[in-house]
């Protein structure tokens, strides 16, 4: 392509679709200008898998897409044109191998995110992407047939755009919001954000005590109460939870989260929220109680906390819980049980109940659900149906997927697509 002919791209924003799309639109051909509002790119990266950054999956094609709650068909042309292998051939580029673990995340093989991140860095830079950081831009009109982006630096024209300025999780990264409005002064409908795969805020003192305890496997269902008794069941998942000092969290909870409304918690008039949680899901409730009337017929002198944590495998520490919710004392043995204990006992055992005060919130949520309307972008180029040159890549769009590197992958992909797309527009 000649210089004449150069298609000119801007990519606003640094994180990992940003830089990704930077690459890729270079690599096709492009001359390509990257605005980074803070200090540096990929800070948000920096803080993925506790730093280490757990890059994809190695799940295939079909089940990689249904850890996408909403939306997955979106993904699968992005996924089809750039997936893990092509992300492991870009990486391996720059001297970064991935290592795959028994649960089928694939990690950087330094064992940190910084890895990745200079990875990326090293893609922009050997495509020749201008990176202009601490230049945050403004807004994005349109004007003779060019883009111009207007940002604390100035007002440069170009045929495309691409945004990439994330969503709203860890706001202290520099994802503000910037880029929906943006996209909002263009027209393009977003869809209502919220806080997604974030910890819960549970009101009951009994989730301190249990502080570090963990379930494995147990049904958490996501119930909903318009003021009146009757729960409606938005969700649920088999999966871990974790007992936290302010509530709860756990993969089972991060993916229940993401329906919770952007603008619940305490002083909200709006609909109450509940956990179900089934946490002995293998044996119905006429098995358990069959089960318990036996033990307690043949051991009466055992005591009840023993008999949920040894015979029924949940922690010690919640079954003292679960005894004292029942109206015994700790050390209660079970020939105290009548029908009326027992009938709660299994309750507790199969339909824990846990108010939700809130959601942790943007600042502590890994990703941002909702965004850019997925009708509103052409899911083969990530180009805006309405606007030719304006080009869509990564959290920003109304995808977000389970933890397990899925975020991630969807952000590389999109960013990829948007790129090669983004500078094809002459």
């Amino acid at each position: 392509m000649s210089d004449m002919k150069q298609v000119s791209v801007a990519v606003i924003g640094g994180g990992p679709a940003g830089l990704v799309a930077a690459g890729s639109a270079a690599e096709h051909g492009a001359r390509v200008v990257l605005f980074e509002k803070t200090r540096q790119c990929g800070q948000k990266l920096l803080l993925t898998g506790l730093g280490q950054c757990n890059v994809t999956n190695s799940a295939p094609l079909e089940d990689f897409l249904a850890h996408y709650p909403e939306n997955k068909k979106f993904l699968y042309p992005a996924l089809r044109q750039f997936f893990v292998e092509d992300l492991k051939d870009l990486l391996k580029q720059f001297d970064l191998s991935l290592v795959l673990r028994d649960d089928g995340k694939y990690f950087p093989e330094s064992g940190r995110a910084q890895s990745v991140l200079d990875a990326l860095l090293a893609y922009c830079r050997k495509q020749g992407v201008e990176c202009r950081c601490r230049d945050a831009v403004q807004s994005i009109p349109h004007a003779d047939s060019r883009w111009i982006v207007q940002s604390a630096s100035g007002a440069w024209p170009f045929d495309s755009v691409i945004l990439a300025t994330g969503g709203l999780s860890y706001p202290g990264t520099g994802s503000d919001g910037d880029g929906f409005r943006m996209a909002r002064q263009l027209d393009i409908d977003i869809i209502p954000t919220r806080p997604a795969l974030v910890a819960l805020d549970i009101s009951a003192p009994d989730c301190a005590i249990l502080s570090g305890v963990s379930l494995r496997s147990i049904i958490a269902r996501l119930e909903q109460s318009d003021g009146e008794k009757v729960w409606k069941k938005i969700h649920e998942i088999q999966g871990d939870l974790l007992f936290t000092h302010f509530g709860v969290s756990g993969p089972a909870v991060l993916f229940l989260s993401r329906w919770l409304p952007a603008n619940f918690g305490p002083s909200s008039s709006g609909p109450k929220f509940e956990l179900s949680l089934d946490l002995v899901p293998d044996i119905s409730v006429q098995d358990l109680e069959k089960q318990l009337l036996v033990t307690f017929d043949s051991t009466p002198k055992r005591q009840v906390r023993t008999v949920v944590s040894q015979d029924l495998g949940l922690p010690r520490a919640l079954a003292q819980v679960i005894v004292k919710h029942c109206g015994l004392d700790s050390d209660a043995i079970c020939q105290q049980v009548n029908k009326t204990i027992r009938k709660s006992l299994i309750r507790q055992l199969k339909n824990t109940r846990l108010h939700i005060a809130k959601t942790r919130g943007y600042s502590e949520a890994m990703v941002t659900a909702g965004g850019v309307s997925t009708r509103d972008v052409n899911p083969k180029t990530m180009e805006a149906r309405q606007h030719r040159g304006l080009f869509f890549a990564g959290e920003m769009i109304d995808i977000d997927g389970l933890t397990g590197g899925f975020n991630l992958q969807a952000a590389f992909s999109t960013g990829y697509l948007a790129g090669k797309y983004a500078a094809r527009q002459l």
